[in-house]
C-alpha cells in the first residue's frame, strides 16, 4: 500500500493501481477496515491520473462509505471530510460544478472544521468556492483570501498554493491583470521552492495567458519542465525496478542465510536435546534412588509401628494378667469376709445380747472382750477395703471394655448415670498405643472431676471416627462453671498436655446450671 502512494506520486499510476489492488485482496482478507479504506482511495488517485474518472468515482465512493466502519478512529470525522474533498475535485475537473458543491458542503457539514481541523476546512472552502467562480459567483474571491490567511497561520504551502493559484484564476477572469499576475507569479516562486512540479506547471500555463507578450516563454519552460518530469518519472521507474530486482537478490540471500541458520539451530536443537536426555537420566536416577531410601524409611518405620504395637499388646496381656490376680483375690476377699467377719460379727451379736439380761460386773467383763474383737474386725474391713478401691478392668485387651471398666467402678459407689456411644467400626489395633494410653488418662481424669464436684446425674462418652479423626467427647449434666473465669487447675493442665503430646485439640465448654462438655480431637 505504501509503495502503491508512493508510485502516485511519481504518476506511475498504472503500477500504484496493481499494488493497491493486491493490497486491497489482502485487507479485505483480514478484515482491516483502515487497510481498504486507504487502498480505495489510492485506486481513485490512480484511476483519475488515467483519467479513468467514472471508476475513480466508484473507489472514491467505496472509501466513503468504509469511513461507516471506522467510526472508533479519533480521525473518522478527518477521513470522511477527506474523501468528500476528494470527490469534489473529481466533479471539478469534469466540470460538474453543482456536484462538487454538493460534496464540498457535505464534507463541511461533519464539524466546525476550521476550529477542529483548519487544513481541512481550508481543502474544502477553496473547492467549494472554486466551483461557485466556475458558476459566476463572483464573491468567491472572499473565501479565497480568507484560505490564503489561514494557509499562511499554517504555513502550510499546499494552501498558499491553491489559494493563491484561484485568486490569480480569478483576478485574470476579472481582467485585473495586475493583481492576476502578482498571484501567478507568487504561485510559481513557491512551487519551484517547495518542489511541487504539478503546480508549477498550472503556474506557467496560467501565467502565459495572463501575460500574451511573455507567453512563448513561459511556453517554453513549461515544456522543459514538463519534458524534465518526465525524464525523471522514467528514471525514476527505472529505479523502482531496480531496487526490485536488488530487493529479491537480498531477499534470496536472506532465505539462504536463513537455511543456513535453521540448519545450525537444528544441530543445537539436536545436542540440546542429547544434552537434555541425559540430565534427566540422571535426574530419574538419583530421584530412583532417593525413593528407595524413602521406602527403606518407611519400611523402618512400619517395623517400628509393629514393635510398639506388640510393646502396648504386652502391655495389656499383662495388665490383664494382674487384673486376673486382682480379681481372684477379690473373690476370696470376699470369701473371707462372707465366711470370717460375717461369722464373726455373728458370735458377737448373739454373746452381746446377754446385756439385756444380766448387767452385773462379770458379764460385762465377759462382755468387754468382744467388744476389743469388734476394733480387730474393723481393722480386717478396712484393709480389704483399702485392696477393693482400685481401679480394676475386666479386659484390657479392647479399648472400648476399658472405657466400661472405668465406669463400673465409679457405678459401685456413686449414683451418676453413664451412656457410653462406641463406634464398633473403629479398629483399635490400628491406632497408636500412645494414643489409647493419654485417651484413657484423660477419660480418667474427666470423670473423676465430675464425680467430685459436677453434681451431675448424667454424663454420655461419645468415641467416634470421622473423616480419619477420632472424635472423644463427654458430656454432663451438672452445675458447670465459668471457663474464662475458672483457675486452671492440675487437672484440666494435664488433660491440655496430654491431648498436645497426640497432637490432639482439647477444649472445654461450660454454662452454669446447665453442664460441662469436654471435646477431644485426635488424627488417626
Amino acid at each position: 500500500m505504501n509503495k502503491a502512494e508512493l508510485l502516485t506520486y511519481q504518476k506511475d499510476f498504472t503500477g500504484a493501481e496493481t499494488l493497491a489492488t493486491q493490497a486491497l485482496r489482502i485487507g479485505s482478507e483480514k478484515k482491516d477496515n483502515s487497510l481498504v479504506y486507504n487502498c480505495y482511495l489510492i485506486l481513485g488517485k490512480s484511476l483519475k491520473g488515467l483519467n479513468n474518472d467514472e471508476t475513480a468515482l466508484d473507489y472514491y465512493l467505496k472509501a466513503l462509505k468504509k469511513t461507516d466502519e471506522l467510526k472508533g478512529d479519533y480521525q473518522f470525522l478527518s477521513l470522511k471530510a477527506q474523501m468528500y474533498n476528494y470527490i469534489a475535485l473529481l466533479k471539478l475537473k469534469q466540470r460538474d460544478y453543482n456536484a462538487s458543491i454538493y460534496f464540498a458542503n457535505q464534507g463541511l457539514s461533519l464539524d466546525d472544521f476550521k476550529k477542529s481541523q483548519p487544513t481541512i476546512y481550508c481543502y474544502l472552502k477553496n473547492s467549494l468556492a472554486y466551483s461557485q467562480f466556475k458558476l459566476g459567483d463572483n464573491k468567491s474571491y472572499s473565501v479565497f483570501e480568507e484560505t490564503l490567511n489561514l494557509g499562511n497561520d499554517l504555513k502550510n504551502f499546499q494552501i498558499q498554493l491553491n489559494s493563491k493559484y484561484n485568486l490569480s484564476e480569478y483576478y485574470l477572469f476579472k481582467k485585473d491583470t495586475l493583481k492576476a499576475m502578482q498571484y501567478g507569479t507568487s504561485v510559481l516562486a513557491l512551487a519551484h521552492t517547495n518542489n511541487v512540479f504539478e503546480d508549477e506547471l498550472k503556474a506557467l500555463e496560467l501565467l502565459a495567458k495572463i501575460d500574451p507578450t511573455n507567453g512563448a516563454n513561459y511556453n517554453q519552460r513549461y515544456i522543459t519542465l514538463n519534458d524534465s518530469l518526465q525524464n525523471v518519472e522514467r528514471a525514476t521507474r527505472n529505479k523502482f525496478a531496480r531496487i526490485e530486482f536488488e530487493t529479491d537478490e537480498i531477499t534470496n540471500q536472506k532465505n539462504l542465510a536463513e537455511a543456513e541458520k535453521d540448519k545450525i539451530s537444528a544441530q543445537r536443537w539436536m545436542i540440546l536435546g542429547f544434552s537434555l536426555f541425559f540430565i534427566v537420566s540422571l535426574l530419574l536416577l538419583y530421584v530412583s534412588r532417593l525413593q528407595r531410601s524413602k521406602s527403606r524409611e518407611l519400611q523402618y518405620l512400619q517395623k517400628q509401628q509393629k514393635a510398639s504395637e506388640e510393646i502396648y499388646r504386652l502391655m495389656l496381656d499383662q495388665q490383664q494378667k494382674i487384673e486376673e490376680g486382682k480379681q481372684i483375690e477379690k473373690r476370696r476377699i470376699s470369701k473371707e469376709l462372707h465366711d470370717g467377719i460375717m461369722g464373726k460379727l455373728t458370735a458377737i451379736r448373739l454373746n452381746l445380747f446377754v446385756l439385756g439380761k444380766k448387767t452385773d460386773p462379770e458379764t460385762i467383763t465377759r462382755c468387754l472382750e468382744h467388744v476389743a474383737e469388734i476394733q480387730n474386725i474393723e481393722k480386717e474391713i478396712r484393709k480389704i477395703s483399702h485392696d477393693l478401691n482400685q481401679n480394676l478392668f475386666t479386659d484390657v485387651s479392647d479399648f472400648t471394655l476399658m472405657v466400661n471398666n472405668l465406669v463400673d467402678n465409679i457405678k459401685e459407689h456413686s449414683e451418676i448415670r453413664f451412656k457410653i456411644v462406641a463406634d464398633e467400626k473403629i479398629d483399635w489395633n490400628k491406632i497408636n498405643s500412645l494414643v489409647k494410653m493419654q485417651v484413657y488418662r484423660i477419660l480418667q481424669e474427666a470423670l473423676q472431676n465430675i464425680e467430685k464436684y459436677a453434681q451431675a446425674k448424667n454424663v454420655v462418652i461419645s468415641i467416634l471416627e470421622k473423616e480419619e479423626k477420632l472424635s472423644v467427647t463427654i458430656t454432663d449434666d451438672g452445675i458447670g462453671f465459668e471457663v474464662n473465669s475458672a483457675k486452671n487447675g492440675i487437672g484440666h493442665k494435664n488433660m491440655r498436655e496430654r491431648a498436645a503430646e497426640i497432637n490432639g485439640e482439647f477444649t472445654i465448654s461450660s454454662i452454669v446450671g446447665k453442664g460441662t462438655k469436654i471435646n477431644l480431637i485426635i488424627p488417626t
